[in-house]
């Protein structure tokens, strides 16, 4: 993988919302995925991002919907 500093705006984006994802959404990571997100998370403050979570509530039968 390439280093986090040298990675394009669009590629670390794409790396966060892939471990994010991991971490908080299918809660199947490990600790190298997890500090991997956080020294993203420090390389968006640096390149002057900031990260805005959104929480999506659905009904349970939605939810099956899009999972099944």
């Amino acid at each position: 993988m390439k280093d986090i500093k040298k990675m394009t705006d669009q590629e670390l984006i794409n790396l966060y919302q892939s471990l994010y994802e991991g971490v908080y959404v299918l809660e199947c990571y490990g600790s190298r995925d997890y500090e991997l997100m956080l020294a993203a998370e420090q390389e968006f403050r640096r390149r002057g991002y900031k990260i805005v979570r959104r929480v999506e509530v659905v009904k349970e039968e939605e939810f099956e919907e899009v999972i099944g």
